[in-house]
């Protein structure tokens, strides 16, 4: 049961910043102004961890050409924080998983 919540918990996360990171390319109706700031705000706070590795990479300069349009719209904290979480959930799955075959 603590493994569906932790997963279920890990997908919300995933899930909020896939919309933080697909932000540049929608067009949301003005209904949802009020909300875009407090995605933003909660999304910050997740991908806060994993800025330094952004920062250490330099992931933003180092596409060129064609790419460097759309790289420039995405957000690489985010999708480092995606990627980073994603790895997060794997191990705590994975570890819950043999914590419970050991009983």
């Amino acid at each position: 049961m603590l493994a569906k919540l932790l997963a279920f918990v890990f997908a919300i996360i995933e899930v909020l910043l896939l919309l933080r990171l697909a932000l540049p390319f929608l067009h949301w109706p003005s209904t949802l102004d009020e909300w875009i700031p407090k995605l933003i705000n909660v999304t910050d706070v997740l991908a806060a961890p994993f800025q330094p590795i952004v920062k250490t990479l330099d992931i933003q300069s180092a596409a060129g050409g064609v790419l460097s349009t759309y790289v420039n719209q995405l957000d690489a904290g985010v999708l480092v924080a995606m990627v980073g979480w994603g790895v997060i959930t794997v191990v705590v799955l994975m570890v819950l998983s043999l914590l419970s075959r050991a009983r």
